[in-house]
């Protein structure tokens, strides 16, 4: 018997990027039974590189299936990250497969005659996604509960709350607390209780001219340690208010609610669902 060609994805850190690159991972098995393994050290465990969410992975916290790449796949270190330049950059080897301008060559994929095939990208799309909705709604829940998350799930009245969802990337963001406040002065929103999931709820309640009249409480959590929790409590709700944030975007996709979600900012049409109105 043949033996099956290897596939590789790179998988990066963030709890968003890295749901999205598993979403990739299940689709190539789901949908063309390939063999796939993830590279989880050289986008995550990082001495060389920009590696803004810290060190941790979030995937092993959830009830996620994937299986790890042997280190030799990897391109691990300083080393590494000089060979994927080489390959991406200089040689473009058609085993190393980049994703470009939310764009990856499927065909290319899954059609390939090398035996390992490595592949990178962040595959932002609705179409690896919605075809195993029903599987990922399973898969990205968390293996263990939490006390403070579940108190919190069983006190929230989810058809008369309001998640915000507000990610400090660290620039002036004024029109986006004229959105949020907006969607709060909307005649059906008026009277529901407001939970605020966000880095930066201080400079949240400070730019809002709504949010301190409400019934508001900060949902307080460690990003790091703590985001699996998050996510699984947004996704409980049905209406949100969201950014740009691929963490908040998550939430609000797996609700499994009759939802609505608000956009402060445009998002790429490749993940605009059909319930998202842009403010």
């Amino acid at each position: 018997m043949a033996k099956k060609k290897k596939y590789v994805i790179r998988l990066y850190s963030g709890t968003g990027n890295e749901l999205f690159i598993y979403a990739f991972y299940r689709y190539l098995i789901l949908k063309f039974n390939l063999n796939v393994y993830l590279d989880t050290k050289s986008g995550i465990l990082q001495k060389y590189g920009a590696n803004p969410e810290g060190t941790l992975i979030s995937l092993n916290k959830l009830n996620t299936k994937y299986k790890v790449a042997n280190d030799k796949f990897c391109f691990l270190g300083f080393l590494g990250k000089l060979t994927r330049f080489y390959y991406k950059s200089i040689t473009k080897s058609d085993f190393y497969v980049t994703e470009k301008l939310f764009t990856i060559n499927i065909k290319q994929i899954v059609n390939s005659k090398n035996s390992f095939n490595y592949i990178e990208g962040y595959f932002q799309n609705l179409k690896f996604i919605e075809p195993i909705k029903k599987f990922l709604i399973k898969e990205i829940v968390p293996k263990k509960k939490s006390v403070y998350f579940e108190r919190l799930k069983n006190k929230i009245n989810f058809n008369n709350s309001i998640c915000i969802c507000y990610r400090d990337f660290g620039t002036p963001d004024s029109n986006i607390f004229e959105k949020i406040d907006r969607v709060l002065d909307l005649p059906s929103n008026k009277k529901k209780d407001i939970y605020i999931f966000s880095n930066n709820t201080k400079k949240l309640l400070k730019k809002s001219k709504k949010l301190l009249k409400k019934n508001f409480q900060e949902v307080k959590f460690n990003y790091h340690k703590q985001s699996i929790y998050a996510l699984d409590l947004m996704s409980s709700f049905r209406i949100f208010v969201i950014g740009s944030s691929t963490f908040h975007w998550w939430g609000a996709f797996l609700s499994k609610k009759n939802k609505k979600i608000y956009l402060t900012n445009k998002i790429h049409k490749s993940l605009k669902l059909r319930n998202m109105k842009l403010i």
